[in-house]
């Protein structure tokens, strides 16, 4: 385990590097692509995916807009205004790779009842979660109070909503790793 912008391995040592609702959190994330690319052979394959935050369509975004209508402080999340798809192709392009493609897949968010719902919206290691966690029980309540009121339940009472994910992928170029 290591830095994205330092990975330990050696130049050239897989055929696809993959990050995986990551790049956003990356303190540089032009230098951890330059590294994706330096562990990658040449001609391998270079790709990322990441929420569409900027359009609020991230699994936790009906929480994030609950503790909004609650008035809660919720932090920006670091990088979330790199993650569109003009700007993941201009973040691999500056990294030198070729046969850049981006794209976005729809997808639907679905939880069996509210109680699975609550569970997976809220562990301990998410900032915005921690916030739930400091919230005493009469405002955790309230919370979840306007959360069932806006979720859209099914008639069985499970619920789903759609969400977005911005991909890119990219070849590294032949007769030359990353540039910069």
């Amino acid at each position: 385990m290591g830095a994205a912008e330092a990975i330990p391995f050696a130049d050239s040592s897989y055929d696809v590097v993959v990050s995986a609702l990551a790049i956003n959190f990356m303190r540089n994330r032009e230098a951890a692509v330059r590294e994706m690319c330096r562990v990658s052979r040449t001609g391998g394959a270079v790709a990322a995916y990441v929420w569409d935050f900027a359009a609020q369509r991230m699994p936790n975004a009906p929480l994030v807009r609950a503790m909004h209508r609650l008035g809660i402080d919720v932090p920006a999340l670091p990088g979330a205004d790199s993650c569109s798809l003009d700007a993941l192709r201009a973040l691999f392009a500056r990294a030198g790779l070729c046969a850049i493609e981006a794209t976005a897949f729809e997808i639907e968010v679905g939880f069996p009842d509210f109680a699975a719902f609550w569970t997976a919206q809220t562990p301990r290691f998410s900032p915005i979660t921690q916030l739930v966690g400091r919230l005493d029980g009469p405002q955790q309540s309230k919370l979840a109070a306007v959360l069932r009121s806006e979720l859209p339940l099914r008639a069985d009472g499970s619920i789903a909503y759609p969400a977005r994910a911005h991909a890119v992928k990219a070849r590294v170029p032949h007769g030359g790793g990353p540039m910069g």
